[in-house]
Protein backbone atom coordinates (compact mmCIF):
# COMPACT_ATOMS: atom_id res chain seq x y z
CA UNK A 1 0.00 0.00 0.00
CA UNK A 2 2.71 2.46 0.81
CA UNK A 3 4.92 1.76 -2.17
CA UNK A 4 1.04 2.18 -4.77
CA UNK A 5 1.02 5.76 -2.21
CA UNK A 6 4.88 6.46 -3.73
CA UNK A 7 4.45 5.60 -7.15
CA UNK A 8 1.35 7.83 -7.29
CA UNK A 9 3.31 10.94 -5.66
CA UNK A 10 5.93 10.31 -8.26
CA UNK A 11 3.59 10.34 -11.22
CA UNK A 12 1.61 13.76 -9.80
CA UNK A 13 5.07 15.42 -9.30
CA UNK A 14 6.09 14.31 -12.63
CA UNK A 15 2.60 15.87 -14.36
CA UNK A 16 3.56 19.04 -12.66
CA UNK A 17 6.38 19.46 -14.28
CA UNK A 18 5.49 18.62 -17.50
CA UNK A 19 2.53 20.98 -16.55
CA UNK A 20 4.78 23.63 -15.37
CA UNK A 21 7.34 23.56 -18.18
CA UNK A 22 4.82 23.87 -21.25
CA UNK A 23 3.06 26.75 -20.51
CA UNK A 24 3.83 28.59 -23.46
CA UNK A 25 1.41 29.77 -25.82
CA UNK A 26 2.15 27.93 -29.35
CA UNK A 27 0.82 28.86 -32.85
CA UNK A 28 -1.35 25.59 -34.29
CA UNK A 29 -1.70 26.01 -37.85
CA UNK A 30 -4.23 23.45 -39.93
CA UNK A 31 -4.90 24.43 -43.56
CA UNK A 32 -6.36 27.66 -43.26
CA UNK A 33 -6.68 28.30 -39.52
CA UNK A 34 -4.68 29.61 -36.80
CA UNK A 35 -4.81 28.74 -33.50
CA UNK A 36 -2.88 29.72 -30.20
CA UNK A 37 -3.06 27.31 -27.89
CA UNK A 38 -1.10 26.23 -24.62
CA UNK A 39 1.47 23.53 -25.73
CA UNK A 40 0.06 21.31 -23.03
CA UNK A 41 -2.91 21.02 -24.34
CA UNK A 42 -1.08 20.32 -28.14
CA UNK A 43 0.99 17.62 -26.06
CA UNK A 44 -2.50 15.84 -24.43
CA UNK A 45 -4.51 16.38 -27.83
CA UNK A 46 -2.02 14.35 -29.67
CA UNK A 47 -1.32 11.66 -27.19
CA UNK A 48 -5.41 11.40 -27.10
CA UNK A 49 -5.66 11.36 -30.56
CA UNK A 50 -2.64 8.58 -31.30
CA UNK A 51 -4.45 6.28 -28.33
CA UNK A 52 -7.71 6.91 -29.85
CA UNK A 53 -6.60 5.86 -33.36
CA UNK A 54 -4.83 3.29 -31.86
CA UNK A 55 -7.55 1.96 -29.77
CA UNK A 56 -9.33 1.94 -33.22
CA UNK A 57 -7.42 -0.14 -35.28
CA UNK A 58 -6.60 -2.69 -32.72
CA UNK A 59 -10.35 -3.64 -32.45
CA UNK A 60 -10.92 -3.23 -36.32
CA UNK A 61 -8.06 -5.65 -36.63
CA UNK A 62 -9.41 -8.36 -33.64
CA UNK A 63 -12.80 -8.12 -35.04
CA UNK A 64 -11.54 -8.99 -38.32
CA UNK A 65 -9.37 -11.59 -37.04
CA UNK A 66 -12.49 -13.26 -35.08
CA UNK A 67 -14.74 -13.11 -38.03
CA UNK A 68 -15.51 -16.44 -39.33
CA UNK A 69 -14.26 -17.90 -42.36
CA UNK A 70 -16.74 -17.56 -45.22
CA UNK A 71 -17.81 -21.41 -46.32
CA UNK A 72 -18.43 -20.64 -49.42
CA UNK A 73 -15.04 -20.96 -50.11
CA UNK A 74 -14.04 -24.54 -48.74
CA UNK A 75 -16.61 -26.13 -51.24
CA UNK A 76 -14.02 -27.30 -54.23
Amino acid sequence: MQVKKILIGILLFLLLLITVQNLTVVEVKFLFWKLGINLLLVILLAFLIGNSVGWLLKSLYSRQKTAKPDQNLNKT
